[in-house]
């Protein structure tokens, strides 16, 4: 892993990755791929079990992750990663982050039963490209 993404979701995660992926820094791990590829039970399994073999072979492909879950072992893979740069998202005002929140990532989670699926209407807004108000990107210097 040569870039961790330290920011919660709702901090320009979907815009850092097209920017990572278009940019030769990729393949860069979002929710979206564990939603799309069906990796939930792997990540669940890992916070249930501390057993991070299986989501290690997962990850080995990728140059870059950020989002839920992966941001939920940031430290873990810190110090598996010493050496990689580390952005960090952040919105200017906490209020609006939880606003955006819960209209997105909680609503979805609270209709989700069983597996992790696709949303029918494609990634979540603001969409690629395109980081909400109040977003900053900062990146760690080596």
């Amino acid at each position: 892993m040569k870039i961790i993404g330290a920011g919660l979701c709702r901090t320009g995660t979907m815009s850092t990755r097209k920017f990572l992926d278009d940019n030769g820094y990729g393949p860069c791990y979002h929710m979206q791929e564990c939603i799309l590829h069906g990796h939930r039970s792997i990540w669940e399994s890992v916070f249930e079990t501390q057993n991070f073999e299986e989501l290690d072979n997962l990850l080995e492909s990728y140059n870059a992750g950020l989002d839920l879950p992966f941001i939920a072992l940031f430290d873990e893979t810190l110090a598996k990663n010493p050496d990689a740069k580390v952005i960090l998202g952040v919105r200017d005002d906490p209020e609006v982050w939880v606003k955006s929140w819960r209209a997105t990532v909680a609503n979805r989670d609270a209709k989700m039963s069983g597996p992790a699926r696709p949303r029918p209407n494609g990634p979540a807004r603001p969409g690629p490209g395109r980081a909400g108000p109040g977003v900053k990107i900062r990146v760690r210097p080596s």
